[in-house]
């Protein structure tokens, strides 16, 4: 799913690059679920989607917040899909219960337009990844969303939002983009929301099914091109 993997994998290896993506109508759900700008704004909300563990930046968290509420004291946050108990996750972030922090272990995947419905910005702070959906669904619910430049995110974002790729492990720089994005002014608000959904639709399962579908014949062509050529010199 990325060039990174690619490149693991050794240059005599026959193999292609092809993302993963969100279906026409699950982008559409979140889409239509979001609140207005104006109100997400408001909200100063962070939120992150994934399991929680150190590949996925836990570590790293408990500073970022910190660094962030310093300049921002009326962020929030929230934490969807953890997957484990929440005295862990408030443990690893050195922070006791508060009602500006908001853990949700599991969820139904049908609840989650809902549960980012009012985010502001998203978060992954993750320091291996293969292709995150839950990057691509944040971007197409209209969050903008900072990750760490790592393989994965970096497919994702580099082309057209590089700004929100920061280096893996800079917690600072991190820090720093959340509050730029808290921060923002509606209209430059609303411009990141745009680009977060123009970047989301460009990997739509049906484009890449045809694509990867596009991909197969051409190299089967050529294969049994090569066959046909054998059999008459032979």
């Amino acid at each position: 799913p990325n060039e990174y993997e690619l490149e693991c994998l050794g240059s005599k290896r026959p193999a292609i690059v092809q993302p993963y993506g969100l279906t026409e109508q699950w982008r559409q759900k979140l889409v239509e679920a979001a609140a207005s700008p104006e109100t997400r704004l408001a909200r100063q909300k962070v939120s992150f989607i994934g399991m929680w563990g150190a590949r996925k930046g836990a570590k790293d968290w408990g500073q970022s917040i910190r660094r962030v509420r310093a300049i921002v004291p009326e962020a929030h946050f929230k934490f969807l899909g953890t997957l484990t108990n929440n005295e862990r996750v408030l443990r690893d972030l050195n922070i006791p219960a508060c009602d500006w922090i908001e853990i949700v272990p599991e969820f139904h995947p049908d609840e989650l337009p809902k549960l980012l419905s009012d985010s502001t910005v998203g978060a992954l702070p993750s320091y291996a990844e293969g292709f995150p959906l839950a990057l691509l669904e944040q971007l197409a619910a209209g969050i903008p969303t900072v990750s760490y430049n790592g393989p994965g995110p970096r497919s994702i974002l580099q082309g057209s939002s590089p700004d929100l790729l920061v280096p893996v492990g800079n917690v600072e720089q991190f820090s720093t983009a959340l509050i730029q994005i808290l921060s923002s002014d509606l209209a430059s608000y609303r411009k990141l929301i745009d680009r977060s959904r123009e970047v989301a639709s460009r990997f739509v399962w049906s484009t890449i099914a045809k694509e990867t579908a596009r991909l197969y014949e051409t190299h089967l062509a050529r294969v049994r091109a090569g066959i046909s050529e054998l059999s008459v010199h032979g």
